[in-house]
């Protein structure tokens, strides 16, 4: 067929140029002291630059092509981590400053976001500790790991649903479950 193209030959990587910048200068030095001293910086300065650009853009990009769901190998709670670890500093000074370079850093969606996610992580305490609980941890690691005291990881362990009994969706059905659990449990009719 006329309207097809020859195939195009692969792109060459930046490892290939890399490489080839390097065979180039090992083949042809410069003549003379100075020109071969001029040519090494220049090839030492273009070298690293491809390692530079490759450390900054290279792997993500590759790890993109092959469809990683996260190229850049970075954890996504690594920057709630910061966030948390910054509060968490000590002294009423350094958490006033870190709080004014916090509202300056982040936007209103940033803020929405964050607060929906912490909404979420409290509600999955319950779940996240059953589980640990399950797999064998003892309460007092349980408690050190997650920032609870001992007593209150008791208390989530005691409270935890049998089977069929868990808490339903809305706010009022588990307000009404949580009633009836501890009318159950306690003889509490509160």
């Amino acid at each position: 067929m006329p309207d097809e193209q020859p195939p195009r030959p692969a792109e060459p990587t930046l490892a290939e140029f890399r490489e080839f910048v390097l065979n180039a200068a090992q083949e042809r030095p410069g003549p003379g002291f100075w020109q071969s001293m001029y040519q090494d910086h220049y090839v030492r300065t273009v070298v690293g630059a491809a390692d530079a650009y490759a450390d900054h853009v290279g792997a993500p990009a590759v790890h993109a092509r092959t469809g990683d769901p996260n190229p850049t190998d970075t954890d996504p709670l690594d920057a709630v981590r910061d966030i948390a670890a910054g509060y968490a500093a000590d002294g009423a000074d350094t958490r006033d400053d870190y709080l004014d370079r916090l509202a300056d850093e982040l936007t209103l969606d940033d803020v929405r976001a964050l607060r929906i996610a912490g909404e979420a992580a409290v509600a999955a305490t319950p779940r996240v500790i059953w589980a640990e609980s399950d797999r064998g941890k003892k309460p007092p690691r349980i408690a050190d790991e997650i920032g609870l005291t001992v007593s209150r990881v008791y208390q989530i362990l005691r409270e935890r649903p049998t089977a069929g009994e868990q808490p339903a969706g809305t706010a009022e059905e588990r307000r009404r479950w949580a009633r009836e659990y501890r009318k159950r449990h306690n003889g509490d009719a509160q």
